[in-house]
C-alpha cells in the first residue's frame, strides 16, 4: 500500500509545493480502500470521486439528494442557474470554444482581420455571460491583440502574459 496519510495520497508527490489543506474534508475510509487498489494519486482521487456521496448546492442551500457515483455526478451537475445541466453546459461550451478557435484561427492567418476581431469578442462575450462574469473588455482590436500572445505562450506550455484580460 501507499505509504502516507490520506491527503498526501491524494496530493502526490508535491514537494516543490507548499501545502495548504484541501477545501475538503477527506473521507480517510475511501481513500486508504482506493489506496489499496491502486497507489497511483489520479487513481485515488478518480476512485474517492466515483465513491464520494456529492451533495450539489445552489446559493448554498442542499439541492436534492446527495450523488453517489460519477454518472450520478455528472446529472446533478448545473451552472450557473439550476436548469444549466451537463449535457447543456457541454453544448455551450463547445459552441463557444468553437467559435473561439475559429476566430484565433482567422487571426493567426492575418492579424488585422476586423471580423475575426469582431467574432472573438462575440465568443468571449458569450464566455462571460454563460460564466456569469463581468466583460473586462469590449473593443474587439484590443482583445484580439490580448489573445494571439496568449494562444502562442499556452501553446508552448508557457504563461500568458500578465496582465491579460
Amino acid at each position: 500500500m501507499a505509504e502516507g496519510n490520506e491527503e498526501s495520497l491524494i496530493r502526490g508527490n508535491m514537494h516543490s509545493v507548499s501545502p495548504r489543506a484541501l477545501p475538503i474534508e477527506v473521507n480517510r475510509s475511501i481513500v486508504q480502500r482506493a489506496a489499496e487498489r491502486e497507489p497511483d494519486p489520479a487513481s485515488i482521487i478518480v476512485n474517492y470521486i466515483a465513491e464520494q456521496p456529492f451533495q450539489a448546492y445552489y446559493r448554498r442551500k442542499p439541492v436534492a439528494s446527495p450523488s453517489h457515483g460519477w454518472g450520478a455526478r455528472l446529472e446533478a451537475y448545473f451552472w450557473p442557474a439550476q436548469d444549466g445541466n451537463w449535457s447543456r453546459t457541454c453544448n455551450r461550451v463547445s459552441a463557444i470554444s468553437c467559435q473561439i478557435r475559429r476566430a484565433i484561427d482567422k487571426l493567426q492567418a492575418c492579424v488585422d482581420d476586423a471580423a475575426a476581431a469582431a467574432e472573438l469578442l462575440v465568443a468571449f462575450k458569450c464566455t462571460c455571460a454563460w460564466g456569469s462574469v463581468k466583460l473586462p473588455e469590449s473593443d474587439s482590436d484590443r482583445l484580439a491583440k490580448e489573445v494571439l500572445p496568449a494562444v502562442r505562450a499556452l501553446s508552448s506550455g508557457r504563461e500568458p502574459p500578465s496582465g491579460s484580460r
